[in-house]
C-alpha cells in the first residue's frame, strides 16, 4: 500500500523541546554549546540520546568506534535505511550543528512509533563519534572507520592536545562497543543538517537539496630561513620566512578572488619561530585549505600555488617543505534521493534550492558505500561553529518533515 506523505507529521513542540533540552548539555554563557567528543558533556548527551531512543522503541547498539545506532525493525530483514549525524561540537560552537539532524531523526522514529507504522525495511538512527575533529583529528572519524575507510587501530592511537589517546578516552566513556555492531553497508543514508552558510537565507529558500560535497585539499607549508637581529640585518642579507609566508598567503587569496567564487581559500593557522618581537623568524608554518565543487579546478589551483611558491622561495632564499593534511574528492549525492527530497518540498509547499555543500559531513563517507543524500535548512547570516549559530524554529520543523517524508519515500521505493 502506498503511504501518503500527509498522513505522518512531525510534532513540532516535542521536537523543538528536544532541541532545547540537548542544547542545555554543555551550554555556554554565550548561548552556544561546548561539547567536545568523549568529554563529560558529550557522554551526558549520548546517555540522554540512548534514553530517548529506547523510549521511542528503538534497539540501541554501539560499535567499536562508539558510534550509536537506534534500530527499528521492518517487515523484511536486511540492511537499514540509515539517517542521523553527530552530537559532538567544536569549542564554543552552536546548538544545531549535528545535533539537529540527530534529533530530527529521533522525531522520525517517534512519529512512526506512536502511529504504529510498520515499514518494509529496517530503519536506523546513527550518531557518529567525533565528527568535528575538534578534540581528535581528523574529522568524521567514527563514520570513516565504520565504513572501512580507516583502520580502527590508527583511530585509537590518535591523541588530543593533552596526550590522551582516542582509544583510552573511548574506553573510559563507557561507549566502547563491538566491531560486529558497525552498520558498514546500510541500504541508503540521509543526513539533515543546518546549511552553515548564507546561501539559503540570501535566496529566500527553506530547503537545500544538496547536490554533493565539494572537493577539499589541506596542506601545511613550512618555510625555513635564517634567524637574525631585527635592528642590524639589512634587507639584502635577510632570509625571512615570515615575509615569504605573507606573500604566499596573499597570493592564494588572490587566486580565490579571481575565481569568482569557484575556489575558496582559507589560511587558518600560522606560527613563527622563535616568535620574538626583535628577531627575524627562523621558521614559519601555515596551513592552506582549498575547496571547490570543480575537482579539476582544485587540482590546477594546487599546481599553480606550488609552482608560484617554488619561485617565491628561490627569490626569498628560504627552504620549503609541504605536508598534505587532507584530501577529499568531490562527493556527488544520489539523484534518486534528491528527487524524493524535491517531491516532499513540492507536496508541502516548501521553497527549495539545489546546491553543493562547502563543509564536510559524515555523508561523504557513507556515499562511498551506499546511496546517500543530504538536506539543508537555512542558517541565519550563515553563521556556524560559533555561539551565534541560529536556525529558525519553523525552518527546523520543515526540515524534519522533509526528512520524515524522504525516509518513508525511500522505504516504499527501495
Amino acid at each position: 500500500m502506498k503511504i501518503q506523505l500527509k498522513e505522518y507529521l512531525v510534532r513540532s513542540e516535542r521536537f523543538l523541546a528536544s532541541v532545547r533540552d540537548l542544547a542545555s548539555i554543555g551550554a555556554t554563557a554565550g548561548g552556544g554549546v561546548h561539547r567536545l567528543a568523549l568529554s563529560p558533556d558529550d557522554i551526558r548527551a549520548r546517555k540522554q540520546m540512548v534514553e530517548w531512543m529506547e523510549e521511542a522503541g528503538l534497539t540501541v547498539s554501539v560499535d567499536d568506534m562508539g558510534n550509536l545506532y537506534g534500530l527499528r525493525p521492518g517487515r523484511n530483514p536486511g540492511p537499514p535505511i540509515l539517517f542521523g549525524s553527530h552530537v559532538d561540537t567544536v569549542p564554543f560552537g552552536g546548538r544545531f550543528d549535528g545535533a539537529y539532524g540527530v534529533l530530527a531523526g529521533l522525531e522520525v522514529m517517534r512519529v512512526l512509533h506512536e502511529h504504529g507504522v510498520e515499514t518494509e525495511h529496517p530503519l536506523g538512527l546513527a550518531i557518529f563519534t567525533n565528527e568535528e575533529g575538534a578534540r581528535f583529528q581528523p574529522a568524521m572519524m567514527g563514520s570513516s572507520v565504520a565504513v572501512g575507510k580507516w583502520p580502527v587501530e590508527e583511530a585509537y592511537a590518535v591523541r588530543d592536545q593533552e596526550g590522551i589517546a582516542f582509544g583510552d578516552a573511548l574506553q573510559a566513556s563507557g561507549f566502547l562497543g563491538e566491531r560486529r555492531n558497525r552498520i558498514s553497508r546500510p541500504l541508503c543514508y540521509v543526513e539533515l543538517h543546518i546549511e552553515q552558510g548564507p546561501v539559503l537565507e540570501a535566496a529566500g529558500k527553506t530547503i537545500g537539496i544538496v547536490q554533493g560535497i565539494v572537493a577539499q585539499s589541506w596542506h601545511e607549508v613550512v618555510l625555513e630561513g635564517e634567524a637574525n637581529h631585527a635592528g642590524t640585518t639589512p634587507p639584502s642579507r635577510r632570509r625571512d620566512p615570515l615575509v615569504a609566508a605573507a606573500r604566499w598567503i596573499a597570493y592564494v587569496h588572490e587566486m580565490a578572488e579571481s575565481s569568482e567564487g569557484a575556489l575558496l581559500v582559507t589560511c587558518g593557522r600560522i606560527a613563527a619561530e622563535p616568535g620574538a618581537v626583535n628577531v627575524i623568524p627562523r621558521k614559519v608554518a601555515f596551513t592552506v585549505d582549498l575547496r571547490s565543487a570543480d575537482e579539476v579546478r582544485l587540482r590546477k589551483a594546487e599546481e599553480q600555488m606550488f609552482a608560484w611558491g617554488d619561485d617565491l622561495c628561490r627569490r626569498a632564499g628560504v627552504e620549503k617543505a609541504v605536508r598534505r593534511l587532507h584530501w577529499a574528492p568531490y562527493t556527488p549525492f544520489a539523484s534518486g534521493i534528491r528527487e524524493l527530497i524535491r517531491e516532499s518540498c513540492l507536496r508541502r509547499g516548501y521553497t527549495f534550492l539545489e546546491m553543493p555543500s562547502g563543509a564536510g559531513h559524515d555523508a561523504q563517507h557513507l556515499a562511498g558505500v551506499c546511496e546517500t543524500g543530504m538536506i539543508f535548512v537555512p542558517s541565519r547570516e550563515g553563521k556556524s561553529h560559533c555561539e551565534e549559530e541560529f536556525s529558525a524554529d519553523g525552518d527546523l520543523v520543515k526540515g524534519a518533515q522533509v526528512l520524515l517524508d524522504t525516509v518513508l519515500g525511500l522505504d516504499r521505493t527501495r
